[in-house]
């Protein structure tokens, strides 16, 4: 089945290509094309020339075999006559529909002797890429290598990534991009075309499964006693304040150990003189912040 990016998942505005590496130009005589400066038309073993769409056309001279293998036919099918095509100096050009960033991220992958540098693509150019690599040209080594690069997007579109995640099956990227969309409203009218039926309902698990296992964190835990004053206190106190930081919890992405010490700490020192009760409120917060470790690990 055929997988469809931009039906499932709506991409940002695309970022300036000025974070893209520039090749050189060579124009050769005409203002609508420039070789890519790694894939000249001299390039030993060049045998075509694969053209980017863009109005102001990039080349690249590739040697069809040593880059696409078997993979070649994918790029060459739609050109039944090859007696029609145009060629440069000898060498076939394939007029393809993919923008410079995304045809050098192609051919770059495909290269023995190279590799794109994904720090310096923009996230709109690696979902376009993925999307050719998957569902147009079958080329798997490009798909793995996408998404790797994503991952260095999970902080940054975490939504965006988690969705592709679970669209391509990569669990490890849905793991990785999942708690960092704690931070976002998933009923916010932004995400409807983002989120894919199926992504939506596991982040709703996630996010709410976050909130109940904070605040069980606090339920769970046995009112304090003190063995020195002996006094009904730090327990009263314990029930008031548990109580008022339960009801805080309302958001995935509730800093408990922060909310812990504005409703609990903070008012103790203030209304309790016993120091053995402070220290077991301080005992209490440390077993506190080490339940919420555990439960912030906690992906899907």
């Amino acid at each position: 089945m055929s997988h469809s990016i931009h039906t499932t998942i709506a991409i940002m505005p695309e970022k300036t290509q000025a974070s893209l590496s520039q090749p050189s130009l060579c124009l050769l005589g005409h203002s609508d094309f420039y070789f890519h400066d790694q894939y000249l038309p001299d390039s030993p073993g060049a045998d075509f020339i694969l053209a980017s769409s863009d109005p102001h056309q990039c080349w690249f001279a590739v040697d069809s075999q040593k880059f696409f293998g078997s993979s070649w036919n994918m790029f060459n099918k739609a050109h039944d006559d090859q007696s029609k095509l145009e060629s440069y100096k000898g060498l076939p050009i394939l007029y393809l529909t993919e923008r410079r960033a995304v045809l050098q991220n192609i051919v770059l992958s495909m290269d023995p002797e190279a590799m794109p540098d994904f720090g310096q693509v923009d996230f709109e150019a690696i979902v376009a890429t993925l999307e050719i690599a998957v569902d147009k040209y079958n080329l798997p080594t490009l798909e793995k290598l996408c998404l790797l690069a994503l991952s260095l997007h999970a902080e940054t579109y975490p939504i965006e990534v988690f969705t592709l995640a679970l669209l391509y099956s990569a669990d490890w990227l849905a793991k990785l991009s999942s708690p960092h969309t704690l931070k976002y409203d998933l009923e916010d009218v932004r995400w409807q075309d983002v989120l894919s039926q199926e992504s939506l309902a596991s982040l709703l698990e996630l996010h709410t499964h976050r909130i109940w296992a904070t605040k069980d964190i606090i339920v769970s835990q046995p009112a304090p006693t003190c063995s020195t004053c002996k006094c009904e206190s730090l327990r009263e106190f314990w029930c008031i304040q548990s109580t008022a930081l339960v009801n805080r919890i309302t958001r995935p992405d509730a800093n408990l150990i922060q909310l812990f010490r504005q409703i609990v700490l903070r008012p103790a020192f203030h209304q309790i003189t016993c120091p053995t009760c402070l220290d077991r409120l301080m005992e209490l917060g440390e077993t506190i912040e080490t339940k919420w470790t555990s439960v912030r690990r906690c992906t899907l």
